[in-house]
């Protein structure tokens, strides 16, 4: 059975248009930046029973591609404002909304059309480092919904090391916290480190600053603390605190 192919568009083509029996035809097509189109493909075969048979090929409309850039951002401890970008890389119109549930943070704008720069506001940080969400969502491109994920360091520095970092039940022990960035000689005399889980603490008995970034505290660990990790925080009245997450470990001896 021999057999031909005919079509007219402009915008695909087929290969090869001539064949005999099974074949695998290509179909190629240019991307559209218009409305949905279809074509017709004629396929004759004179000797067969249907000589004639249609294939119809629909191509939508183009779609938009959202991107944004970067999509992670570290800020800085003091208050400031920084900037990321929204695009379409794809064709057609995208229009975007802007979501964010932090209180420490702000856009502008909150909305736009296809590219577009928003500007991010944001308070300085006085307590532990914290993480952020700015959600971008345009419902008519692919992907719908993109996350741009935030990190505020401390202002008052980060606890980065505790020496050891581990106790059994029933320990005494002293305990050395490096700080980066910290002023551990600007705390004062009621300035105390504390292990944290759940709802329980436990303070250390005294503190001892040996420089800006080190300092010693003893730790007397209790019979019935539960194993486990624990947060190490130093704290001052003057509405200091730095931690360290899962810093510190308690065991069974």
């Amino acid at each position: 059975m021999d057999w031909s192919i005919d079509e007219n568009a402009d915008w695909l083509s087929v290969d090869p248009v001539v064949g005999t029996n099974e074949q695998l035809v290509t179909i190629d097509y240019f991307p559209n930046a218009d409305e949905e189109r279809i074509e017709e493909i004629v396929i004759t075969a004179p000797a067969a029973v249907e000589s004639s048979l249609s294939l119809y090929i629909t191509q939508g409309e183009p779609s938009p591609i959202l991107a944004i850039d970067p999509d992670t951002l570290v800020l800085s401890a003091s208050a400031d404002n920084t900037y990321f970008t929204i695009s379409n890389e794809g064709m057609g119109a995208m229009l975007w909304l802007i979501s964010e549930d932090e209180s420490w943070l702000s856009v502008d704008p909150e909305s736009g059309r296809n590219n577009g720069e928003v500007r991010v506001n944001y308070n300085t940080n006085r307590g532990d480092q914290r993480e952020g969400e700015i959600t971008v969502f345009a419902p008519d491109a692919t992907p719908s919904t993109l996350i741009l994920s935030l990190t505020q360091p401390s202002i008052n520095g980060s606890i980065v090391s505790v020496q050891p970092d581990h106790a059994n039940q029933g320990d005494e022990l002293t305990v050395s916290i490096t700080g980066l960035e910290t002023e551990f000689r600007f705390l004062s005399e009621h300035s105390e480190a504390v292990l944290e889980r759940d709802n329980r603490r436990i303070t250390s008995s005294n503190v001892n600053i040996l420089s800006n970034e080190l300092l010693d505290v003893n730790f007397e660990i209790p019979m019935n603390a539960e194993p486990g990790v624990w947060t190490v925080s130093v704290e001052d009245v003057n509405n200091y605190r730095i931690s360290l997450r899962e810093g510190f470990s308690i065991e069974a001896p």
